[in-house]
């Protein structure tokens, strides 16, 4: 019984001794890890550098050198950066990456996830660009932007299609849109 206690609090130790602690920002959005594993590495050396490779093996650093089997030895062929090997197919953020277990690559992920509240007169550059030249004022109504060249309504648009037209200037994704206060519109972004 002991010795099983001893083995479960070793193995819990082990475990935190690999996790990220952040503060400020960052441990709001905390990362997502994938692990790459010696065969996952190998698939994008193959795709990477070269076609005969089987297999790549972290054991620190900045690299990942990629083997292929030759008569049942491993001849390295070359080798990828591991900034590479996490971003491959791959479109989150990259937050850092650290050493797995069994030589592989831990990558860390996240996403850097904000909301901005656009005033009506805010809005109104997207009606004026996106729905009536005429516009000077968007308002948030009954799930639509209103367009306006006051008093006179002169169209509607979409909050989701705001949010994009404001995405645009940011390269940011838009993952929402909701009213504000005050008839204006709130997106929310990642980048």
């Amino acid at each position: 019984m002991l010795r099983r206690v001893v083995a479960l609090l070793f193995a819990a130790v082990m475990s935190f001794g690999v996790v990220a602690v952040t503060a400020g920002p960052a441990a709001a959005n905390p990362p997502n890890d994938t692990t790459l594993v010696p065969r996952t590495l190998g698939d994008i050396c193959k795709s990477l550098v070269d076609s005969r490779s089987y297999i790549g093996l972290y054991r620190g650093g900045s690299s990942v050198p990629c083997y292929r089997i030759q008569n049942s030895v491993p001849i390295q062929v070359g080798q990828i950066g591991t900034r590479t090997a996490c971003e491959y197919g791959n479109t989150s953020v990259m937050r850092g990456y650290r050493q797995g277990p069994g030589q592989a690559l831990i990558c860390e992920y996240y996403t850097d996830v904000f909301e901005t509240t656009y005033s009506p007169v805010s809005v109104g550059e997207y009606c004026r660009a996106q729905v009536n030249p005429q516009s000077s004022v968007g308002l948030y109504r009954g799930n639509a932007i209103e367009c306006y060249n006051w008093p006179t309504h002169v169209g509607n648009g979409t909050p989701t299609a705001a949010c994009q037209y404001f995405a645009s200037f940011g390269n940011h994704t838009v993952l929402g849109a909701w009213a504000g206060g005050s008839e204006s519109l709130v997106c929310r972004f990642a980048r």
